[in-house]
């Protein structure tokens, strides 16, 4: 009785571990290619641009993420798309911010279309010489 009680308890986890993990890698999947497809297509032409280098020690984690999203939002009708390399993300998306992985030392590109496109670059530009307020 014991051996059969471990058993299921034992492909109870697993199951719920498959499951867990199979859940996370298709999440993952869909949210990344429905980001980049979409911001591939969106390059702003009348727009500005800007450099920013990730100052921060810990890189674009949530709470930094959060930070620039925040800023992004306050001007509902300007467009913000931050690329690194070859990706290109909306700029008020927690999640493809994340999804960049930009590390210390990372050189972003913001492309910026809309209503007060300077004003957001600008505090955008504070946030990160702020080092997004991390010690």
């Amino acid at each position: 009785m014991i051996v059969g009680l471990t058993c299921n308890w034992f492909f109870d986890s697993l199951t719920t571990r498959v499951r867990t993990f199979l859940a996370t890698v298709w999440w993952k999947a869909i949210a990344r290619s429905s980001l980049l497809m979409s911001a591939t297509q969106h390059t702003p032409a009348d727009g500005l641009e800007r450099v920013l280098i990730v100052q921060n020690k810990m890189g674009i984690h949530a709470r930094p993420a959060a930070m620039m999203v925040r800023i992004s939002n306050k001007f509902g009708d300007a467009e913000v798309w931050v690329e690194k390399d070859d990706e290109s993300v909306n700029g008020k998306s927690i999640m493809g911010l994340m999804m960049l992985a930009a590390g210390h030392g990372t050189k972003l590109r913001f492309r910026v279309s809309g209503g007060g496109c300077d004003q957001l670059l600008k505090e955008m530009e504070e946030l990160f010489a702020r080092k997004f307020e991390e010690a």
